[in-house]
C-alpha cells in the first residue's frame, strides 16, 4: 500500500476515532454533569493542571522524534522506553512527595490525596508512549481508534455507575484511570513489538536532536494553554474553574472534532515526504486551506446559537 493509500486509510481511521471517541466522551461528560457538581469537576481540572505539566517531563517529545525520524532503529525504540520508564517513576515519586504543598497552594485539602493516585499515571503512560508512536508511525490508525473507543466505553460506564453511588470527584479519577490502562493494554496487545532493557547514549542523542524542541514548544504550550485554569483555581476557586472547565470542554470537544482529525494524520504523513521539500510545501498548504475551510465556517456559526445550546444541554 502506497504511502497515499495508507494516510487516506489514516484518515479516515482517524475520523472514527476522533468522531466516535468525542461522542462517546461527551455523552458521558454531559451526563456526569448532571451527577456531579461543578467543585467535583474543578478539583479534577486543578489535579489535571499539575498533571500536564509533569506528563510534558515524562513524554520529552520522544513520540514525536520518534514518528518523525526516518530511519528508525530497535534501539531508538528501546532507548526511549528506558528513558520514559525511568523518568515516569522518578515522577510519581517526586508527585507523590509535593502532592500537600501543591494542594496547600490551591487552598485544597482534598487535591492531595487525588494528585498522589494521579502520580501512579506516570507509570502507566511510560508503558504506552513508544507503543502509540509506533502505531502512529506506521499509520495504523485502526488499532488507535479501536483502543480509544474501547477506553472510553469502559472508563465511561464504570465512571457513570460510581457517580451514581455518590463517589462525587473520585468517579472522575476512577475513569481516567481506567482510561489509560486500557489505551496502554490494547497497545501492548496489538502489536508485536516489545521493549528491551537497553539504553543507547548514541541513539539517545538521536532523538534528543529533535525532541528537545518539541519539549520546549509543549513547555510553552503548557503555560499558553493552563494559564487561564491556573489563575481561575488559584485565585476564584475550585467551583468557579469546574464552571469554566464544563464550559471549555465543549470548546475542546469541537475542536477535536473538526482539526483533531487532520493534526493526527498529518505529523506521521509529513514525516514520509520529509525528503520532498515540493511535495511536502504543497501537502502543508493543503492541509492549512482544508482545515480553515472547515473550522472557521463552524465556529463563527456556531457564535450565535451557544445560549441556546448551553441551555439545551446542562439546564438553566
Amino acid at each position: 500500500m502506497s504511502i497515499k493509500q495508507k494516510t487516506i486509510e489514516g484518515f479516515l481511521w482517524s475520523i472514527i476515532q476522533h468522531w466516535g471517541s468525542q461522542a462517546g466522551s461527551f455523552i458521558v461528560f454531559l451526563i456526569l454533569a448532571r451527577l456531579l457538581t461543578p467543585q467535583d469537576f474543578g478539583l479534577l481540572s486543578l489535579a489535571n493542571i499539575f498533571l500536564a505539566f509533569m506528563n510534558i517531563f515524562l513524554k520529552q517529545g520522544f513520540t514525536s522524534a520518534l514518528i518523525q525520524r526516518e530511519k528508525l532503529e530497535s534501539e531508538h525504540l528501546d532507548t526511549a522506553f528506558c528513558t520514559q520508564l525511568i523518568v515516569g517513576i522518578l515522577l510519581t515519586f517526586i508527585s507523590f512527595l509535593i502532592a500537600e504543598n501543591i494542594a496547600t497552594l490551591f487552598h485544597q485539602p482534598r487535591l492531595t490525596f487525588i494528585i498522589q493516585c494521579f502520580s501512579f499515571l506516570f507509570i502507566i503512560n511510560s508503558f504506552g508512549h513508544v507503543f502509540q508512536a509506533v502505531l502512529k508511525k506506521e499509520l495504523h490508525f485502526k488499532i488507535l481508534a479501536v483502543r480509544s473507543l474501547i477506553a472510553i466505553i469502559i472508563s465511561g460506564f464504570l465512571a457513570i455507575i460510581f457517580a451514581f453511588l455518590g463517589f462525587g470527584v473520585w468517579s472522575l479519577v476512577i475513569q481516567q484511570f481506567i482510561y489509560e490502562s486500557v489505551l496502554v493494554i490494547i497497545m501492548w496487545r496489538a502489536i508485536n513489538w516489545r521493549p528491551k532493557l537497553r539504553f543507547s547514549y548514541t541513539h539517545f542523542q538521536d532523538l534528543l536532536n529533535f525532541s528537545i524542541y518539541v519539549f520546549l514548544n509543549q513547555f510553552l504550550m503548557f503555560f499558553y494553554r493552563k494559564s487561564d485554569n491556573l489563575l481561575i483555581g488559584y485565585f476564584l476557586g475550585e467551583i468557579a474553574l469546574g464552571y469554566y472547565t464544563i464550559a471549555y470542554r465543549i470548546l475542546e470537544i469541537m475542536t477535536q472534532l473538526l482539526i483533531g482529525v487532520i493534526n493526527q494524520v498529518a505529523f506521521p504523513a509529513f514525516s514520509k515526504i520529509q525528503t520532498d521539500i515540493t511535495v511536502f510545501r504543497q501537502t502543508f498548504l493543503q492541509a492549512i486551506r482544508f482545515t480553515s475551510l472547515i473550522a472557521f465556517p463552524v465556529f463563527l456559526g456556531l457564535l450565535p446559537l451557544t445560549p441556546e445550546i448551553i441551555i439545551t444541554l446542562f439546564g438553566e
